[in-house]
């Protein structure tokens, strides 16, 4: 039992289809330091119950963070399935997701002190305009200057060659980012046209980049149909050109991280043919 947590609904466009649906069904926040500071629950500070309302089979989001699991990633959030009651009521089955948040810095950074930050829609990276659409979600130093220096150091970056980009990403975190979301077909986020939805948590020196909101996986997406089923996973964007996509046309430019995405791709799809 955990006392005095703070427990509500999560945003806006979550509500969207919800009464069309005629469910009295929300998702849910859970912040377990809201009241008592440092209090945890299985050494998480925030989760949110996700109501899959989008996706029938309740397995779209959970499959995309296992799918990082089959690279034995730990940069993806921890997701699990949960029933839910409240006040006696039986809510039904949810998904339960790790808010990438304190614990999770300390979980995967072993400290919680630098910065993170949250892609809002359009944080293509293309431009130092990227920066101001990126909110601040932790760390002291509000200046956003290192996140400048990612973007120009990414932009500096030759097509071919690595340039300085290791002394700011942390590659790998990169490459398992758009491997997944090409083999899960998840083109709501950065690999499609509003470019959201993703965090860069830095390790004070380095970025890594963290999956965040893959509900639409698997050609859920709006305007979706099945074309993002054909999509082929040397050029994994939809609806955009890979010139738009920095992080993606500059990292797979260079021979040595392509072969490590091409092998990424491919332990992937043996995952993926595995759960068939």
């Amino acid at each position: 039992k955990v006392y005095n947590v703070g427990f509500r609904t999560t945003g806006a466009t979550d509500f969207v289809g919800t009464s069309e649906a005629s469910l009295e069904k929300y998702s849910y926040k859970v912040r377990f330091d809201k009241y008592v500071d440092k209090q945890k629950y299985l050494k998480l500070d925030e989760m949110v119950l996700i109501n899959c309302y989008k996706d029938p089979s309740y397995m779209r989001e959970y499959l995309s963070y296992l799918a990082y699991k089959s690279l034995d990633s730990k940069y993806a959030p921890l997701a699990t399935y949960a029933t839910l009651k409240i006040n006696g009521k039986d809510c039904g089955l949810y998904l339960c997701i790790e808010c990438v948040e304190d614990a999770y810095l300390n979980r995967v950074m072993n400290n919680n002190d630098n910065n993170l930050y949250k892609a809002s829609e359009g944080a293509t990276l293309e431009s130092l305009s990227s920066v101001s659409l990126f909110e601040q979600k932790n760390g002291q130093n509000e200046t956003k200057t290192d996140l400048n220096a990612f973007l120009e150091v990414l932009h500096a970056m030759p097509m071919g060659s690595k340039g300085n980009i290791e002394t700011v990403l942390n590659v790998d975190s990169a490459l398992q980012f758009i491997a997944v979301n090409a083999v899960v077909g998840n083109y709501d986020g950065y690999l499609g046209k509003n470019a959201k939805d993703y965090y860069l948590a830095s390790n004070g020196t380095q970025f890594i980049v963290v999956p965040w909101d893959m509900n639409e996986s698997f050609g859920a997406g709006n305007k979706d149909n099945g074309v993002t089923a054909t999509i082929s996973t040397d050029t994994p964007v939809y609806r955009v050109d890979m010139s738009e996509r920095p992080l993606i046309s500059k990292l797979l430019a260079v021979p040595e991280y392509k072969t490590k995405y091409d092998s990424y791709v491919a332990k992937l799809i043996e995952f993926m043919s595995g759960i068939s």
